[in-house]
């Protein structure tokens, strides 16, 4: 998936202000922090918070999370996703 990131504020807030918690647990999430997820294997993400677009579609607000190697390879960020998150660094 391509993404097209528009900017690092959203309305009025900046992104180091984001956090996240991972449930049942004391770690928070935040833009810059990377993660493994159960189902990959291999990558590793990146999470991110802020406008993008995937695909060319209309931008949206939300979690996002990219490849560590490859920015352009984009996944959403869904509530099984936190549930799956087995190496965390802050």
């Amino acid at each position: 998936m391509r993404v097209e990131r528009q900017n690092e504020h959203v309305q009025g807030l900046s992104t180091q202000d984001m956090r996240l918690q991972i449930p049942q647990s004391d770690n928070f999430l935040s833009p810059g922090s990377k993660v493994k997820l159960g189902r990959f294997s291999q990558e590793r993400w990146v999470v991110q918070f802020g406008w993008y677009s995937v695909n060319g579609n209309r931008p949206i607000c939300g979690w996002y999370l990219h490849d560590i190697d490859d920015v352009q390879l984009v996944k959403h960020l869904q509530l099984p996703d936190l549930s799956d998150i087995f190496i965390f660094e802050p």
